[in-house]
């Protein structure tokens, strides 16, 4: 059974893959399937996850909530550590992000972003590097789950189901992004 949220920003899916001596981390919309934030590290950090989720935010808006499985990356592990010490918890808070934490071995939970990594891992030596395998897989690529008769893809999808109140910031956002990526 499919599930997913009804609005842009409603969950954002996040998790850590290895991709050769590289690790790379994807955040990805639940409800639009739009990689909006990822990035490729020498090692996966808590740091590196709060960055990543911070550039995701700023030029996608916030999300009510982020789900993640219980990796270092995303929750501290120690009984003696708190989340006031890691990064990744200290952006959610201050963003007013709710956690939601995937069933324990259990990775269809966040099977939307580890069938998008399945897809890196099949198509990335076609492309010159990750930024244009994902801007292909967001604004080229249909995608199969969203309204495939109208070849819609993930960002179309994106702006199509985010809540009429905050699509004109969001729009703004974008445009400043695109602008400023360029120069």
């Amino acid at each position: 059974m499919r599930f997913e949220r009804p609005s842009s920003n409603a969950l954002w899916q996040t998790d850590w893959t290895r991709l050769g001596t590289s690790w790379v981390i994807a955040i990805m919309d639940d409800a639009s399937r739009l990689v909006v934030g990822y990035g490729e590290f020498d090692s996966a950090t808590a740091e590196n996850s709060a960055l990543v989720l911070e550039e995701a935010i700023r030029k996608w808006g916030t999300p009510k909530s982020v789900l993640t499985g219980h990796d270092t990356q995303f929750v501290p592990t120690s009984k003696d550590a708190s989340p006031e010490n890691h990064a990744f918890q200290q952006a959610l808070k201050r963003h007013g992000i709710k956690h939601i934490l995937a069933r324990v071995n259990h990775p269809q939970t966040c099977g939307k972003v580890e069938r998008f990594f399945g897809e890196l891992k099949r198509k990335l030596h076609h492309f010159r590097n990750l930024n244009h395998f994902v801007e292909w897989y967001n604004e080229v690529r249909p995608h199969m789950s969203l309204d495939w008769d109208g070849l819609e893809t993930p960002f179309q999808a994106f702006r199509r189901k985010l809540p009429k109140a905050i699509k004109a910031g969001i729009e703004v956002k974008i445009h400043e992004s695109q602008n400023t990526s360029e120069t």
